[in-house]
């Protein structure tokens, strides 16, 4: 049987159903990997997290939260799992609010623009197929498209706060941004 796509037709029909599961599995993996980063549309600045009976639990859907200490009284602060701890005295009990710099929450697929989707599609394809030795050549091409889908989601959900040399939206916006600075 021949399918859609060269790559597939090595594929026995019976294999599938786990060749699925494991691509679907990679794409999982790839989404949290590029949503982590922090992009415009799933990261808060500047957030307020209540204390509840002395610890700060956050949602499930909290991928990374960032402190600043001189925010927090000078409170080395980390999360781990779901829960802010206080590193400097290696505890989890908080009994105030704590100030998040900034925190990146995981989305659903539908919520995330189309760039996101793009690019986490072909990453995750690219990974897929470079896993597999009788697909060279396919994972080549698909490098190509991931290197052009991060390229649209740079421009489109740029998760730079500021321009800079690996990230910077074009040298004279950075010039105007080190200006700006002195």
């Amino acid at each position: 049987t021949r399918y859609w796509r060269d790559w597939s037709s090595d594929v026995c029909s019976s294999d599938l159903p786990a060749q699925a599961m494991l691509a679907r599995t990679k794409v999982s993996q790839v989404k949290r990997d590029v949503l982590a980063i922090g992009w415009r549309f799933n990261t808060d600045e500047n957030v307020t997290l209540p204390s509840n009976n002395s610890k700060v639990i956050v949602d499930d859907t909290v991928l990374k939260a960032e402190f600043l200490a001189s925010d927090n009284g000078n409170k080395d602060l980390l999360l781990r799992g779901n829960t802010v701890r206080n590193q400097t005295d290696s505890t989890s009990t908080i009994p105030t609010s704590v100030k998040a710099r900034r925190i990146v929450y995981d989305v659903d697929w539908s919520a995330m623009p189309h760039a996101a989707q793009s690019y986490i599609s072909r990453r995750a394809a690219r990974e897929f197929l470079s896993e597999r030795p009788e697909s060279p050549k396919d994972a080549r091409s698909a490098s190509l498209e991931e290197t052009q889908a991060w390229l649209t989601l740079r421009n489109d959900c740029s998760a730079a706060e500021t321009p800079n040399i690996l990230y910077g939206t074009s040298t004279a916006a950075y010039a105007a941004y080190r200006n700006n600075r002195r």
